[in-house]
């Protein structure tokens, strides 16, 4: 009896100690994502701000599993006024505060840069967040921070983010557009197509000749010479096709990890 209770007990102290890392290694990763989401050097935004912002990374995490965050600072907090000084800041503060793939927006006050980085080791966030994709995250947060909307550069960093990580079509969603447009032309052209045949079998033409022999009386006009002269002249130009990537340019950040990412100023 003692030996099945030393075997049960060694069991649950077993399984007990188990579940306790496993809740160890959840808590790790949920107070990754949660403890570091917002740092607004700068008080660009208030507290309210701050904490709804909080709340909306929180969800992008809890819904993609890609921790997302938010920084804004000046020059004495990057620690100086190149541009590429605040690249190395975020791109720092994503090495030492993540441990896995996150992605991230700085916004520079005092240089009035904004720039969105994308930790990257894992080849997944890599096809989920190509060029493509940041460029038009890029884009709508800056148009956003250029009309002086700086809690609405955040939430639209925020929400277009979780739009392109979610989309599957990658960067040819520009293409859709040009399919689009097309069906549109063949439908047109068809219907058209259609409605003058329509038109064309209610109404009987005259033919046409082609030559001036029925035009002349016998014996009254002699046609010493006959030429074709061209009096229009058509070019037809075909457009290029712009080459499309899928890809996601990358960079090896002074701590040893992957990054892509872009920025301007605003």
């Amino acid at each position: 009896m003692r030996v099945r209770s030393h075997k049960r007990y060694t069991v649950s102290l077993l399984l007990a100690a188990f579940l306790s890392v496993l809740a160890l290694c959840a808590g790790a990763v949920r107070a990754e994502a949660e403890a570091l989401l917002v740092r607004d050097y700068y008080s660009l935004f208030s507290e309210d701000e701050v904490q709804a912002l909080d709340e909306q990374c929180r969800a992008f995490y809890e819904k993609n599993g890609l921790p997302i965050f938010i920084l804004t600072a000046d020059n004495a907090a990057v620690g100086g006024s190149a541009d590429s000084t605040t690249v190395a800041f975020i791109e720092n503060y994503a090495d030492r505060n993540f441990s896995g793939d996150c992605v991230g927006l700085i916004i520079n006050m005092e240089t009035r840069y904004m720039y969105l980085d994308v930790k990257c080791d894992n080849e997944e966030t890599r096809r989920r967040l190509t060029d493509a994709k940041q460029r038009r995250i890029h884009d709508a947060v800056r148009e956003a921070l250029a009309s002086g909307d700086w809690y609405g550069g955040a939430q639209a960093f925020i929400r277009q983010t979780d739009e392109e990580y979610n989309y599957e079509g990658g960067s040819s969603r520009e293409g859709s557009g040009i399919l689009y447009y097309g069906v549109c032309a063949v439908l047109a052209a068809a219907i058209t197509g259609i409605m003058y045949a329509a038109r064309a079998s209610k109404h009987k033409e005259k033919r046409i000749a082609v030559s001036a022999d029925p035009y002349v009386v016998g014996g009254t006009i002699r046609l010493t010479r006959q030429a074709d002269d061209f009096v229009r002249t058509y070019v037809t130009r075909v457009a290029k096709p712009k080459e499309s990537s899928g890809g996601t340019s990358t960079h090896t950040s002074s701590g040893g990890h992957t990054h892509s990412g872009g920025g301007s100023h605003f």
